[in-house]
């Protein structure tokens, strides 16, 4: 299961139609798996992205074909890794039909994405066309990159499965790397969004540590199993920054709703706060109430164990988790045992569609 590369070079196949003996004879045959031209022109584009990339974009047009790669001259390499990625398209194929997947389930999925699929084919099937790509073989590598989908659950995130990964391991990521959040935040702006000046700053770091002892004292007293303690000491805190800025009570909902957040699930890349709190979030202890000063807020927050209130709240991410874990042994699993499949080629259709037609612009 390998990405189609994000950067793509400007490759364009001379402008000669794709006509002749070659154009519907199969350029490779894999495991059973025909390689029709559109697959293989595909297959070819991405391995002359890879090496371009490979060669860090030192090199333009046709100089890329005079480089060498990993001690490969680059025209041996791009036709090389043109097979691998064929390879292992079937290869995945092989392994949905060993696995016996749900193919009606394929087809819903495909179905889902038909109009995604068509509106994204618009925008580049010029680019496509041109290298002799048509819609048909645009829309097979997404099915094949649903099938690796898949694959990858069946063997490493089903129960049972040929290469589950431990629930210990993934028990453990969860708790490194997902944390309930609860917290009271004041900007360090006025109403206009203006910066405040030292003195007001000074005023407001001030109230926040107010705050923040106000939320430890309330926590305390009302640890117990029958009181939560954590959303005491937020609304103590909160009731305190009422009865500083003189809130008027018909303005109490929606300035909780500005500064106040509880049970936020927040993991250890998340990029919706500044990058200085989410390190310093993860490494707080639990249940205590804590102050942190970032470049636009001061915060008093508190972090939980998503654990505590459901010991099997980890199975809920565990697709995500394992594919964390268990990407990239994926991909080496793909790219090992495709490495084993015998092949056969068309060499009148390989040099028909060979890089010697391509053209840089």
């Amino acid at each position: 299961m390998k990405k189609v590369l994000a950067v793509l070079l400007a490759v364009i196949l001379l402008s000669v139609p794709f006509s002749g003996c070659y154009k519907s004879a199969d350029v490779l045959t894999i495991d059973g798996y025909a390689i029709y031209p559109g697959l293989y022109l595909y297959f070819q584009l991405q391995a002359i992205s890879e090496a371009g990339v490979k060669l860090n974009y030192l090199y333009s047009g046709k100089e890329i074909f005079d480089q060498t790669i990993d001690g490969v001259p680059a025209r041996d390499w791009i036709n090389n890794r043109t097979i691998e990625y064929a390879k292992e398209f079937a290869f995945v194929g092989s392994e949905y039909n060993r696995l016996d997947l749900d193919e009606e389930s394929l087809a819903r999925e495909m179905g889902y994405y038909e109009y995604t699929l068509r509106s994204e084919w618009q925008q580049t099937n010029y680019f496509y066309s041109r290298n002799g790509i048509g819609y048909e073989t645009y829309s097979k590598v997404f099915e094949f990159n649903l099938k690796s989908n898949q694959v990858f659950n069946t063997l490493f995130v089903e129960e049972g499965g040929e290469l589950e990964t431990p629930e210990d391991e993934i028990k453990e990521y969860f708790i490194d790397n997902y944390t309930y959040l609860d917290y009271l935040r004041l900007p360090k702006t006025d109403d206009e969004q203006n910066a405040l000046d030292t003195a007001e700053l000074s005023d407001l770091r001030g109230e926040a540590i107010s705050m923040l002892l106000e939320a430890r004292e309330a926590a305390g007293e009302a640890d117990s199993i029958y009181v939560d303690s954590v959303n005491t000491g937020l609304q103590a805190a909160f009731e305190l920054y009422l009865e500083t800025n003189d809130i008027p009570e018909d303005e109490t909902d929606d300035e909780r709703n500005k500064i106040v957040a509880e049970d936020v699930v927040v993991r250890s890349d998340n990029t919706s706060f500044e990058g200085n709190f989410i390190d310093n979030l993860f490494k707080a202890p639990y249940d205590s109430f804590e102050f942190l000063e970032t470049e636009l807020y001061f915060y008093i927050f508190c972090r939980r164990s998503m654990l505590d209130d459901d010991p099997d709240s980890w199975k809920d991410y565990k697709t995500s988790i394992v594919t964390e874990l268990s990407a990239d042994t994926f991909l080496d699993y793909v790219a090992e045992k495709s490495l084993l499949l015998s092949y056969s080629e068309n060499k009148g259709a390989r040099r028909y569609f060979s890089l010697n037609k391509a053209y840089f612009v």
